[in-house]
């Protein structure tokens, strides 16, 4: 049976069958399960707990339930009499664990703070049940747990800063406290730090017992160029843990510098010379320091100045210092021993050297200048102070020399040897003179040189630079008055700026055009003339625009240098009057006949003295009967426009073509509109007569005596109301009628003429309209407002409209 199965009777059938399944029988077996003890299980499973000194630790006691019902336990924990540990349960009772549960039964142990590692403490859990309401135990479980030791410790160093001179150090000490439950070997760990320099003076490990202190002894010594506070840093590990602290050590200020010398430890002078001696001095402590100075044994004619007396030198810095003695003119050859010092509080550095006063043996060159410049058309000289500067009267010899070749110069040196006393100078005179073109635009160095006969270590030289002459300037023109109309004047000045390197004259004129400027002038290098007035009249017939001058400035050193510089004036636009152009036929009138043409030739003259440009138009009285065409004939182009230049002119061939049938007459007026000097004005030919002879016409109506005429239509309309008369006479003759026959035949007569009119009427009406017309047989028309002849728009097709040239009245051709 099932360990948890609950007390009861249980029943089992069991059946027993034929495998062809003809037979089967089956029976029912009953079993009972009585009630059994209970029962349970403990043990202690968490050795591994922490159960340190002085805390309190919470672990468990696992339960199983061994029996076959369900357990209601109250727990009772127990430890020994002098036990260093304090025990209570988490929780007095489990209730309803069933069978096979596993469960754990929470307790808690509070260790003394006395107990270290070794102790351990006895404990006794009791698992209480109820049997019949009585509590009867159940289990129990005697069990020890095993005190962990307590790990603490602090690590410490000096209370206060821990002051060193660097290159000496310190020892002191760093202490390591033990709080923990366990005696501890430590051990001392030290950081390097830039700066310091940490060695353990101790062992490097202590044994310390619970609540003692450990101590290490260290010696710490610092760079010796820094200064200031550093921190040291020092650790331990023990039991997995680490302690740390920070030492900080101030690196005393150490006052000390050098002073350094020249590897020669003498100087040389020479009566009325100078000389110097260089000296560093070095601050190779750590303290600022303020040096003072002091120079002994500086003998007699001899005087001796430091470039610094006093100065301050921070940490690390160096400072060059210059001792300068001049010996007097007169001073006496000597060997005298000096002594530099620079003192700072105890501090003091000196340096010891001989000075020597030589005889003095020396010459010197002065020139007031080092360049010389070449002219061609005359020798160029200059002078050079030689000095004779030693104690003795010598011998010194001249020599001129050249670092680059060529032949471009001639040259003279006086004189070349003399003899100069101490303290004389004496004159060189050199002379050059340009005796081939083509030197070096920078110019050629040659070098000057004296020295001593006697000793050819005494000797000076100067380079000189040999130059060609450059003639150049530069001409600034100043306008006062830049434009003018022709025959008035502009006017101004100019200034001359010589460019070149040497004095030189030029000659000053206006090229092309008098503008009353002819002179020189003679100018120093990069120096300007005074203002040079001018003044040029504006031709007469010169045309409008922008136009030049040119002034031209003529070297007299080198006459093949040549400046010119223009000057840019305008001239103002000017026409007669307000006219532009003038308009000029060749003929003075023109005649033509019907359906033919003639031509004449028109003259455009420009009038002012500036560029136009401008278009031809036709104005005058009657032109309507005419046709005109413009052709130019520079070019043969059919055009009426022009451009013209000043004074220019141009022909226009004008064709007239009768444009009527009839004989009229009009009057041609050309308009020409141009455009230039910036105004737009129009000007117009005289008058041109044309006449057209038209064809003899037919008579058109009746002459009637004493000068009467009868119109065509009113001719037409007597003879036809005659023959009407004629023919009723000839028929009231004929069938004589009474008076009322004859009236009502008058009237029926009237009555027809009337319709005949009528009819006439309405078919003229219907067949033109107003302002309408029709071709002949010529292709014109006759205007029905002015009835002026007109020929058509060539190409023209009925129906269409066009202009009467005559009265300006639209037109319309019909079929």
């Amino acid at each position: 049976m099932p360990a948890d199965a609950a007390p009861d009777y249980y029943g089992y059938r069991l059946t027993v069958a034929s495998t062809n399944g003809n037979i089967s029988s089956s029976t029912l077996l009953v079993v009972e399960v009585v009630s059994p003890e209970p029962s349970a299980s403990l043990a202690f499973l968490q050795q591994n707990d922490l159960f340190l000194p002085g805390q309190s630790t919470s672990s468990a006691v696992q339960l199983t339930n061994t029996g076959n019902v369900g357990l209601d336990l109250d727990w009772d924990i127990t430890t020994d009499v002098n036990s260093l540990c304090e025990v209570s349960m988490s929780s007095a009772q489990s209730l309803d664990v069933q069978p096979a549960e596993v469960l754990n039964v929470g307790f808690v142990v509070e260790v003394d703070e006395a107990a270290d590692s070794t102790d351990d403490c006895s404990l006794t859990l009791t698992a209480w049940h109820q049997v019949e309401g009585a509590m009867v135990q159940l289990d129990q479980l005697a069990f020890q747990v095993d005190i962990d030791e307590a790990v603490d410790f602090s690590l410490s160093g000096p209370l206060n800063t821990v002051d060193i001179v660097p290159s000496d150090g310190i020892n002191y000490e760093v202490r390591v406290t033990n709080h923990g439950s366990d005696a501890a070997m430590f051990y001392l760990d030290i950081s390097e730090t830039a700066g310091l320099d940490t060695v353990l003076v101790s062992a490097s490990g202590v044994n310390v017992l619970p609540g003692e202190i450990g101590v290490w002894t260290v010696n710490t010594k610092g760079d010796t160029t820094l200064s200031g506070i550093l921190q040291q840093p020092f650790a331990t590990t023990y039991g997995g843990q680490t302690a740390t602290t920070l030492v900080d050590v101030n690196l005393l200020e150490v006052a000390s510098f050098d002073l350094l010398g020249p590897t020669e430890d003498r100087l040389l002078i020479s009566p009325g010379a100078s000389s110097s001696m260089s000296f560093t001095l070095t601050n190779t402590g750590t303290a600022d320091l303020a040096l003072t100075s002091s120079l002994l044994g500086v003998p007699a004619g001899v005087s001796a100045t430091l470039s610094d007396s006093s100065l301050v030198l921070s940490k690390g810095e160096s400072a060059n210092v210059t001792a300068n003695f001049s010996a007097q003119t007169g001073a006496t050859p000597s060997t005298t021993d000096v002594t530099l010092a620079y003192v700072s509080g105890d501090l003091s550095e000196e340096f010891s050297f001989d000075l020597i006063v030589i005889d003095r043996a020396e010459v010197s060159l002065n020139a007031v200048q080092n360049r010389l410049l070449a002219n061609p058309a005359s020798s160029t000289t200059m002078t050079v102070d030689v000095t004779n500067l030693g104690t003795q009267s010598d011998v010194f010899a001249v020599e001129w020399t050249a670092q680059t070749t060529g032949d471009w110069f001639a040259f003279t040196v006086e004189p070349t040897t003399f003899q100069l006393s101490p303290g004389s100078t004496q004159k060189v005179s050199i002379g050059v003179l340009e005796v081939l073109q083509g030197a070096p635009s920078g110019g050629v160095v040659h070098q000057l040189s004296v020295a001593s006969t006697t000793d050819a270590s005494v000797a000076a030289s100067t380079d000189i630079t040999v130059e060609a002459v450059d003639a150049n300037a530069n001409i600034t023109v100043l306008k006062e008055q830049s434009t003018a109309k022709p025959g008035e004047s502009v006017y101004g000045s100019i200034v001359l700026t010589n460019t070149g390197n040497a004095e030189d004259t030029y000659s000053i004129t206006s090229v092309g055009t008098d503008c009353g400027l002819d002179t020189s002038v003679t100018l120093a290098p990069g120096l300007s003339s005074t203002p040079l007035g001018w003044s040029c009249i504006v031709p007469n017939d010169a045309a409008s625009g922008q136009r030049t001058v040119s002034f031209r400035a003529v070297s007299s050193i080198r006459s093949n240098v040549a400046v010119e510089t223009a000057m840019i004036y305008t001239v103002e636009a000017t026409w007669p009057g307000d006219s532009l152009v003038a308009l000029t036929f060749e003929d003075t009138s023109l005649s033509l006949g019907v359906d033919s043409s003639t031509s004449t030739v028109l003259t455009v003259q420009n009038l002012a003295n500036a560029d136009i440009t401008g278009s031809l138009s036709v104005l005058g009285q009657d032109t309507g009967v005419l046709l005109l065409e413009w052709v130019r004939l520079s070019d043969g182009e059919v055009t009426s426009d022009y451009a013209l230049t000043s004074g220019s002119s141009v022909e226009f061939k004008l064709t007239v073509v009768s444009n009527t049938a009839r004989t009229a007459s009009a009057d041609v007026v050309v308009r020409a509109t141009s455009s230039g000097g910036g105004i737009l004005t129009s000007d117009q030919s005289l008058p041109l007569p044309v006449t057209i002879e038209g064809p003899a016409l037919p008579p058109n109506g009746l002459a009637l005596p004493l000068g009467l005429s009868v119109s065509q239509p009113v001719a037409f309309s007597a003879i036809g109301l005659g023959w009407l008369i004629a023919i009723l006479a000839v028929r009231q003759l004929r069938r004589p009628s009474s008076s009322d026959e004859q009236e009502k035949l008058f009237e029926e007569l009237e009555g027809e003429e009337e319709e005949e009119e009528e009819d006439d009427a309405e078919q003229e009406k219907e067949a033109l309209g107003y302002n309408e017309c029709r071709l002949d047989g010529e292709s014109k028309v006759n205007c029905p407002t002015c009835d002026a002849r007109l020929g058509v728009p060539r190409g023209s097709v009925p129906p269409f409209r066009f202009t009467c040239p005559k009265c300006d009245n639209k037109i319309r051709v019909v079929e």
